[in-house]
């Protein structure tokens, strides 16, 4: 477990799927190694979580209701630019297309279920 100041020099990651059980697990998983993870199941609330405490990453599923990963990271990169890592993450086939859309948004491309270990290569690295 982290003491008080590591906790406070922690990197802030929002994970974002529409399915909470998905999300909650990989911020679970990334608390465990020392981010300060917090889950958002829309494209909506994770903005609010962004306003509230801007984040180093943003791993968000390319698929959801309302407001779609895509558009979600076109916002992030609106707001933080290249301050933020972006990763997008699917299970579902994607159309060359909107793979191509999204590799123009995002830093990395993941399919789930999400490998942990590699996930942790590609996040920040803590200060």
């Amino acid at each position: 477990m982290l003491d008080k100041s590591a906790a406070s020099h922690a990197l802030a990651v929002i994970v974002v799927d529409d399915h909470d059980d998905v999300a909650e697990l990989i911020a679970q998983g990334l608390r465990a190694d020392g981010y300060e993870a917090v889950s958002a199941t829309s494209a909506q609330e994770a903005l609010r979580l962004a306003d509230i405490k801007p984040p180093a990453c943003v791993l968000l599923d390319v698929h959801m209701p309302v407001m779609d990963g895509a558009e979600l990271a076109r916002r992030l990169r609106e707001r933080f630019g290249g301050d933020v890592t972006l990763i997008a993450m699917t299970g579902m086939d994607e159309s060359p297309a909107q793979h191509a859309k999204m590799h123009q948004l995002v830093d990395y491309y993941l399919r789930k279920p999400i490998d942990l270990r590699l996930l942790a290569k590609l996040l920040p690295a803590h200060t």
